[in-house]
Formats: structure tokens, C-alpha cells, sequence
């Protein structure tokens, strides 16, 4: 290990920087004593966002050894914990390279450490990179992960300045986002002609925890969409997991007996029906579990639920017992 080199270093933390590629710590990047690249790796981390063009650059020059350190000190310095406005000034300078003139691979990675540190600042950039090839993916990955609404405004527009398999991707990430924002366009996608954006569609409505996403995913099942029970299912199962009372839609009811009652229902799916109506207050579908208890194809080894079917027909049991009206058990009535 070259002590002078790791020496001088430290000595030059304190010492103010240019951060261009002939400084003494961007070089060390490259060098070949791995102490000297964690010694400069810390020091442009502690640096933060001023050393952020310098780092770039130094991904730009196709060195393996330099890129990797200086993409380790970039990933720490994007995804620290810092301030708002750090985090911000960390946003606007990847943005402003982002503008430059850099390889295919380090716009790409750009995108990444945005995905990091980006907030809505970095939306309209990476909304604008959605039309180049090369780095789209990159740009669709980042507006993933930016938590602003922008995000989702962004991605909803990539749809009217894109095409092919792309747009399906599009919806994949407005679908991963969960933004109760986008249910306007998930419905009308969901239950729209292209067969591909409505599968997608359908995906991110199982993910969209409200009222109207049980509403539209009921729908698209009543329209014979194949994709749409599952998706609904996953929805209340998920909505069940929360306590949530928006999963008991009474759209959601009726769609879900009808299925039950096919038949010819969707093979693996009936005991996951059943566990879904065991979440609903109602004496017709009471009846139908009390029914179904025993119905092989409603055991909980049949199919991959997440709720007992059993668990359901007691859960309705219990409702129905409890309720007011109900015929008093064999117990309390010989008390009596």
C-alpha cells in the first residue's frame, strides 16, 4: 500500500477542490491500491453533490476500476438520507448532466442514481427520455421510484408519445406506483380493446386499494375479461389483509357468486371465490358458503389462497349466529 498516496489524500479533504478529472482524488479512483480508492471513494462522499459532475465524468472514460468506485460514491451520495434541499441539489446537478454529452451507459446510469434522488424537479427530463431507445428503459425505471405525483402525470403522458410493446411497459410502471391518481386510466385501459394494455391495466388495478378499483375490476369480470378475476380476487385478499371495508363492494358480491355458480368456473380459483365472499355481511351469501363447506373444489389444498376457505365459512357462521334474528345455538337453547 502507497502510504504517501493515502496520505495525501487525506491531507487534501480540507484543501477546497476544483473536482476536475486531473484532481488528485478523481484519480485515485483508478488507482490500483484498493485503500487509496475507499480513502478518495469517502472523501467525495463526504464532498456530496459538487463532486457529482466530476463523478460522472469519470464513468464517461470506460476505466472498469475507476467507474466502479466512482459509482459507489454516486449511489451513496444519491441515496443518502439528507435534507430536502441536499437531496434536491443532488437532483439538479444529475439532471444538468444528464443534458450532456455522455455514453449510452452513463445516461443510464444517470437515470438510476435520478430514480435515487430525483423528486419533481427531475420528472420533465425523464418524461422527455422516454422517446429515446437507448435509455427509455432507464427513464421508465426512475419515474417508478420518484415519489412525486409528477411521477405518475409523467408516465400516464409517455402513452401518447410511445408505442408497440413499450406503451405496455408504460402501464406495468403506473401499475407499480399504486397512485390512486391513475385510476382514471387504468379503468379505461382495463376495459379497453387492446388485449395487452388492458392485461397490464388489470394488474395495476389489483394493486389500487379503493373503492373504484373494486368497481372497475368487477366490471371488466362482467365483460369477460380473463384476466380480471384474479386481479380482483388479489384486491379483496389484499383489502381483507388491511381490514379494509372496501373490498365488501356489492358489485364485487355479485360478480363473484355468478363466478361461483358457473359451471364451468375458472379451474384454482373457486376456493379463493369463496374466501372472498366469507369477508361479506350477507344472509344470501351465508347460505352459499354454508353450501360450499364441503365442495372439494373450495379446500384451501386446492388452491394457493391466502384465507382458509374453512376460516371463511366460520368467519360467516359466526356473522350469521351473531346477527340479529338468528336461530340461538343447540347450547344456549337448552338453557333456556
Amino acid at each position: 500500500m502507497r502510504l504517501g498516496v493515502v496520505a495525501f489524500l487525506i491531507a487534501a479533504m480540507g484543501a477546497g477542490s476544483a473536482w476536475s478529472a486531473d484532481d488528485a482524488r478523481i484519480k485515485a479512483l483508478a488507482d490500483p491500491d484498493p485503500m487509496a480508492r475507499r480513502v478518495a471513494v469517502q472523501q467525495l462522499i463526504e464532498a456530496g453533490a459538487p463532486a457529482v459532475p466530476a463523478l460522472i465524468g469519470a464513468l464517461d472514460r470506460g476505466d472498469p476500476v475507476e467507474a466502479g468506485a466512482a459509482l459507489r460514491a454516486l449511489k451513496t451520495i444519491a441515496g443518502d438520507g439528507k435534507s430536502v434541499s441536499q437531496r434536491k441539489e443532488v437532483s439538479e446537478r444529475l439532471v444538468a448532466e444528464l443534458a450532456g454529452q455522455h455514453s449510452t451507459g452513463t445516461r443510464v446510469e444517470i437515470c438510476g442514481l435520478l430514480g435515487m434522488a430525483g423528486g419533481a424537479e427531475c420528472v420533465d427530463p425523464l418524461y422527455k427520455l422516454l422517446m429515446d431507445t437507448d435509455v427509455r428503459e432507464a427513464a421508465r425505471q426512475a419515474l417508478i421510484r420518484i415519489p412525486s405525483r409528477e411521477a405518475t402525470q409523467a408516465l400516464v403522458a409517455g402513452l401518447q408519445i410511445t408505442e408497440g410493446e413499450f406503451r405496455v411497459a408504460l402501464v406495468d410502471a403506473i401499475g407499480e406506483r399504486k397512485d390512486p391518481a391513475a385510476l382514471p386510466i387504468m379503468s379505461s385501459l382495463a376495459i379497453g380493446p387492446s388485449e395487452r394494455l388492458s392485461k397490464s391495466a388489470l394488474k395495476g388495478l389489483s394493486r389500487l386499494t379503493t373503492p373504484g378499483a373494486v368497481k372497475v375490476l368487477a366490471h371488466a369480470v362482467e365483460m369477460g375479461k380473463p384476466e380480471a378475476l384474479p386481479a380482483l380476487l388479489t384486491l379483496l385478499e389484499t383489502l381483507a389483509e388491511q381490514g379494509s371495508a372496501d373490498g365488501t363492494d356489492k358489485s364485487a358480491a355479485k360478480v363473484l357468486i355468478a363466478e361461483w355458480n358457473k359451471p364451468d368456473p375458472a379451474p384454482g380459483l373457486r376456493a379463493r371465490i369463496i374466501d372472498a365472499l366469507g369477508h361479506f355481511d350477507d344472509s344470501a351469501i351465508i347460505d352459499l358458503l354454508i353450501k360450499a363447506s364441503n365442495d372439494p373444489d373450495a379446500m384451501v389444498s386446492r388452491s394457493p389462497t391466502r384465507v382458509s376457505s374453512r376460516r371463511a365459512f366460520r368467519l360467516a357462521t359466526v356473522r350469521h349466529s351473531s346477527s340479529p334474528g338468528s336461530r340461538p345455538s343447540s347450547s344456549r337453547a337448552r338453557s333456556r
